[in-house]
């Protein structure tokens, strides 16, 4: 035992060295251009397009027909008074219209790139009588989009023309990709066309008696033309308080270059927020996607991102979705460092609270919050607590899911002022499973019969479980933070100890008392204590072998006919936690082939979240922060040899960047925002463990591989073993040749037009 300290007096005493400095050798143009989205060809599928947005507008593009090419335009607050099938479709989105570049031949060849960096489409179209080319992004900042035109030959002063679609609410499912074959509520009034100064102002009026305007506008600069345009919504959830007028007046009469200058420099600071490298280009390229996808669907100030993003092609999921797909699409946002456009979940849940009151049955109102599975940006969506379906029946778990990612941006951040909001929100959801909780005839506590997220209902349901169990423990957690003398806490500290255990049989967790997973299904929520929530851990061996039980019943049963991409994702993840590297890989590439060709997902129209939740996969394989303890490539697969991240946030509000060389870390520096408890988990020797720090930095070794750092807020440190060093050089890993570019369309899986 002397012994034992005395090594740990030692570890602590000689692991000082000065000052190091990590050189950055990334060269962010050259590393994003091996991403850029290329279309050999440009179709008319449009999951094939190349996607533009600013966080409110988007566009689509792709192919129209023989002679031209469309921009899909929408923006992601315009919805209306929708009566549709599905419970909590009382506003829903609504189509807007298209741009259309019309050539004056025929197409013989439409190839474009979608450059990563700058967020812009440049595209060369050859027809039979010349070549138009074009450039067109939606500005980062004002709401307008631009795209340039310039044509040869007999493509000079090209037609680029706005085409309304047809106003009117959606209301069933089979316009899915064929919005003919929908069928529709009473069309809305026939739109109010007027010209002003040069400027088209197309004024829609709504069911709701609320109306949005495209305005368009172009002119000549050198032998190209520019068109301008925007989308403009006075409405009940518009964030966006500038008229068509001011918008355009804006846009046109600044000088052209600034506006191209300023719509960069966002884009050119949005990039380093973080940085990950891997040696597999295609998931490389993926993830960086990801990140653009973000910057494009979404801001601070902006509205939660829905199924759709700023973007709209015929589906059923025109509003938010509740019982996973929300929760998911923020994921990827906390460890990517990107905090603040990930507000808008917490925002929208605050703003709500009242209505959240509203959704829950009567007799619970006085004390309770929740949701159902759907709702629009008011979150209005009741909670049926008798029935199981179609869409409000039995899930009182929503809401408290959507909270876990509320505690997360507190717990990468370390905001207190976040937890002002956040406890009443926790507590009232955590009400509506008091309410509904019994006490058997063993004492223990349990929840009647609710529903495991597309599957079957069940008492004691293990989705629920969970969510109560890190609820109830959330709050006092927080009380104790907060120094709050709630009269709930000796209940929550009894549930703590009273809930009943999470059902399990022989092959792991089941989906609730007396129900077992017997029929495959892609959702995971009977392990959602494992994952996302990491309240029940591989920390010891029997905790780990029912993990790998549960994941592998779940993916086989029934030899896994009911899996979808995201459950290859989610599978990913879990492995990751076991510390399974390659298992996290292997589902990983299990997942690819579910997306489209532009990293899109469709399941019977768009549904955003699946890419991201491949985003967050990948994230889960460098860093991870769960039980306070943040580890430094967890989950590295045996053939990734070199891999280098930056500036990845963990949960305590710590940056980390380290670089992997030849299988083993080269460094690990981490630099503590708020100054909580640093434990790092590593494969750095620590016998041989250097600390670079402006000052001395001690350390504790506190269990196999992890160590506790003497850090205080505003501090870094650099952490390496063996000889001493001052400088480390990070770095993107070499690419893969043959998968640069590797998402866009190809000759080689064409479909339709070329």
């Amino acid at each position: 035992m002397n012994k034992f300290f005395f090594l740990l007096f030692f570890l602590a005493s000689n692991a000082f060295s000065q000052t190091a400095q990590i050189h950055h050798k990334i060269d962010w143009e050259k590393f994003m251009s091996n991403h850029d989205m290329v279309l050999d060809t440009m179709n008319s599928y449009w999951y094939d397009g190349a996607f533009l947005g600013n966080g409110l507008l988007g566009a689509m593009v792709h192919r129209e027909d023989a002679k031209s090419v469309r921009w899909d335009i929408n923006r992601s607050d315009v919805t209306d008074s929708c009566i549709g099938t599905l419970e909590g479709y009382k506003n829903t989105r609504i189509p807007i219209g298209k741009f259309v570049l019309k050539a004056k031949g025929n197409i013989i060849s439409c190839k474009s790139r979608l450059d990563l960096w700058n967020a812009e489409l440049n595209g060369t179209i050859i027809t039979d009588q010349g070549q138009i080319i074009f450039k067109s992004y939606i500005h980062a900042i004002d709401m307008v989009m631009v795209t340039e035109i310039e044509g040869t030959g007999g493509e000079k002063n090209t037609d680029f023309k706005f085409v309304p679609e047809l106003s009117a609410c959606i209301k069933d499912w089979a316009c899915c990709d064929v919005p003919e074959k929908g069928t529709y509520q009473s069309p809305n009034p026939t739109a109010t066309v007027t010209v002003k100064n040069n400027v088209t102002y197309h004024t829609q009026l709504l069911q709701s008696k609320e109306s949005f305007t495209v305005a368009y506008s172009h002119f000549p600069l050198g032998n190209k033309t520019i068109h301008v345009s925007t989308i403009a919504f006075a409405g009940r959830f518009s964030v966006n308080p500038y008229t068509a007028e001011k918008i355009m007046a804006n846009a046109t009469h600044m000088q052209y270059p600034k506006l191209e200058a300023s719509h960069r420099y966002w884009w050119h600071n949005f990039y380093p927020k973080s940085f990950i490298s891997i040696p597999d280009t295609k998931l490389e390229s993926f993830y960086w996607i990801q990140q653009y996808k973000y910057g494009s669907a979404t801001r601070p100030e902006g509205p939660v991102i829905d199924l759709m993003g700023p973007w709209y092609h015929y589906s059923p999921w025109r509003a938010v979705w509740w019982n996973m797909n929300i929760q998911v699409t923020y994921m990827p946002l906390y460890a990517a460092n990107r905090l603040e456009i990930a507000l808008p979940l917490v925002d929208i849940l605050n703003k709500n609270f009242e209505n959240l009151k509203k959704n829950v049955p009567k007799e619970f109102r006085h004390n309770s919050a929740g949701i159902a599975r759907v709702s629009s940006y008011d979150l209005l969506s009741e909670i049926n607590m008798k029935d199981t379906f179609p869409f409000g029946g039995r899930e009182p778990g929503n809401l408290p899911w959507a909270l876990y990612n509320y505690y997360l941006q507190y717990r990468y951040s370390m905001d207190d002022s976040l937890l002002t909001h956040f406890f009443p929100l926790l507590k009232a959801s955590m009400n509506l499973y008091i309410n509904l909780m019994v006490e058997g005839a063993d004492g223990r506590l349990h929840l009647p019969v609710t529903y495991a997220p597309e599957y079957k209902a069940a008492e004691d349901c293990n989705y629920d479980l969970s969510l109560f169990r890190w609820g109830t423990s959330t709050l006092i957690e927080v009380s104790e933070k907060l120094k709050l003398k709630d009269p709930l806490i000796p209940k929550w500290r009894d549930i703590q100890k009273r809930l009943v255990d999470y059902p399990t049989n022989e092959t792991g967790f089941r989906v609730g008392k007396d129900v077992d997973l017997t029929e495959s299904h892609r959702h995971y929520s009977q392990m959602l204590m494992v994952y996302p929530l990491h309240i029940f851990n591989p920390t010891t061996e029997a905790n780990k072998k029912l993990i790998e039980r549960s994941l592998e019943h779940w993916l086989t049963v029934e030899v896994g006919k009911g899996l979808t991409a995201w459950s290859f994702t989610n599978a990913s993840s879990i492995s990751s936690t076991l510390g399974k590297g390659d298992d996290a890989l292997k589902y990983l590439y299990k997942f690819l082939p579910g997306i489209t060709s532009n990293t899109l997902y469709r399941e019977a129209g768009p549904v955003i979240e699946t890419p991201f939740t491949g985003a967050n996969a990948i994230q889960d394989m460098l860093i991870q922060s769960w039980g306070g303890v943040i580890r430094v490539f967890p989950a590295i697969p045996e053939k990734w040899s070199n891999a280098s991240i930056n500036d990845l946030r963990t949960e305590g509000a710590f940056l980390i960047t380290s670089k992997l060389k030849n299988g083993k870390i080269d460094f690990i520096q981490v630099k503590s925002l708020a100054g909580e408890p640093c434990k790092i988990k590593s494969n750095l020797d620590l016998a041989q463990l250097k600390i670079g720090s402006e000052r001395k930095i001690n350390f504790k070794k506190i269990a196999d591989g992890v160590i506790e750092l003497d850090l205080k807020k505003g501090e870094s440190a650099i952490l390496y073993s063996g000889k001493t060093r001052h400088e480390f050089t990070l770095e993107a890993v070499p690419v893969e040749a043959n998968n640069i570019n590797s998402f866009g369309k190809k000759f080689s899986n064409a479909k339709g037009l070329k």
